[in-house]
């Protein structure tokens, strides 16, 4: 998307402005400069919608890959079309990502939560996740002090370790 500028309009300016859209960003400090998540969390709180856009190398040693019809090469955790300076996608987990949005990008766990999990799950119309509350499915993480993945509830049942 074109950069903002302060005398020519762009798409990403209008999305920040108009409050019918959702913010998808992609927290892995290599999509968007950290300082810069600032700009959408503080004009557009409510709508801030972390995604990971990962690849199917998301979890791979660093090497040369194929996906479909692009080649990929994936160096220090970041996947670029062959050859180019472009990025091909994200290598996040979700996991990764909320480590990241608290420890490295100020969002409160609070806000991480809603943007992670409650406001996506409004957005596509999941009435029954999202929020812990009675009636709910019980689908729940636990982290360490650090913000390590831990456990994970399913269904108020917890999964085999992480």
């Amino acid at each position: 998307m074109s950069p903002i500028h302060h005398r020519i309009g762009s798409m990403t300016l209008a999305t920040l402005l108009d409050e019918r859209i959702h913010l998808e960003l992609i927290l892995d400090s290599v999509h968007i400069f950290p300082e810069a998540v600032a700009i959408p969390k503080s004009l557009a709180p409510r709508r801030v919608i972390a995604i990971t856009d990962a690849l199917s190398v998301a979890g791979q040693p660093d090497g040369d890959y194929r996906l479909g019809t692009v080649d990929v090469e994936l160096r220090s955790g970041i996947a670029k079309s062959k050859g180019k300076d472009l990025l091909a996608g994200s290598t996040l987990t979700m996991d990764r990502s909320f480590k990241s949005a608290i420890t490295k990008l100020n969002f409160t766990p609070l806000e991480a939560v809603q943007a992670f999990a409650t406001r996506p799950a409004k957005l596509f119309g999941f009435d029954d996740v999202g929020e812990l509350r009675p009636g709910h499915r019980a689908d729940f993480l636990a982290f360490d002090s650090d913000w390590n993945l831990k456990k994970v509830w399913c269904r108020g049942a917890q999964l085999p370790q992480v």
